[in-house]
């Protein structure tokens, strides 16, 4: 009988590092991608199989009813929002690649579903907030990797940094924090913006507006502790994503 536990102890194991092993992947960008490099919104105007590269910083925002099946390939700093705001709820059977600092909102009621996800495919990093989708098949994958030679390279240019805040040149301390955050600026890109914080339920927890000073604290408004997603937008129109954690 030991020998049995043993040997299913030994199992379940062997089980629990497979289904959390982060290998590398290779995505080749089909020839006929669409290449987002501004921000853009979707109503329901594309066909079956079209896919999206979103470059860095741009947003792209879909809306209305779809059972199209698209592809989504995120670059670092890239966000894609689902929204209802229109009145019809996004769905359709998509597959999502995100590398790390990309981000996937859907940003429905919390009451409504989005059930026809098919594929999420993302490198750590990544950023889900979410209010309730389901995916049939999720792949970490560590690195994720765009193989863009059937495009003849990358469309979106090579400046863009994968550390989000070292590109930006701000800092966000303490972090842990508990009541107060700090943020400073080494320059004009991110000044003059726009702060919101969400729950991983793609729920608005604070949302500030930030002055031109080189640094900036914010007292929280309300009651909340836990992990959240800091979005600043700046007056550019650039996103950018960090995790924060409040006591």
């Amino acid at each position: 009988m030991n020998n049995f536990y043993k040997t299913l102890s030994i199992f379940a194991l062997s089980v629990l590092i497979s289904l959390n092993s982060k290998a590398q992947c290779t995505y080749i960008i089909p020839a006929d991608v669409h290449v987002i490099s501004n921000d853009t919104s979707i109503n329901n105007s594309f066909i079956p199989t079209d896919k999206f590269l979103i470059c860095p910083t741009v947003t792209l925002t879909v809306y209305g009813n779809s059972t199209a099946n698209n592809k989504f390939y995120l670059e670092s700093g890239a966000t894609i929002i689902f929204s209802d705001s229109m009145g019809a709820t996004p769905y359709g059977m998509f597959k999502i690649y995100l590398k790390s600092g990309a981000a996937l909102h859907y940003n429905a009621s919390s009451n409504v579903s989005f059930p026809f996800l098919d594929t999420l495919v993302w490198e750590p990093g990544a950023i889900l907030i979410d209010t309730g989708s389901l995916f049939y098949d999720t792949t970490i994958c560590n690195p994720l990797v765009f193989d863009y030679s059937l495009i003849g390279g990358t469309p979106c240019g090579t400046l863009f940094s994968n550390n989000i805040s070292e590109q930006n040149s701000y800092n966000i301390f303490p972090n842990p924090f508990i009541d107060h955050l700090n943020m400073s600026f080494q320059n004009s890109v991110v000044k003059n913006s726009e702060m919101i914080i969400y729950n991983f339920l793609g729920e608005e927890l604070e949302h500030f507006y930030l002055n031109n000073a080189i640094t900036s604290e914010i007292n929280m408004k309300n009651t909340w502790s836990g992990i959240a997603i800091l979005e600043i937008r700046n007056k550019n129109g650039e996103i950018h994503f960090e995790k924060i954690i409040r006591q």
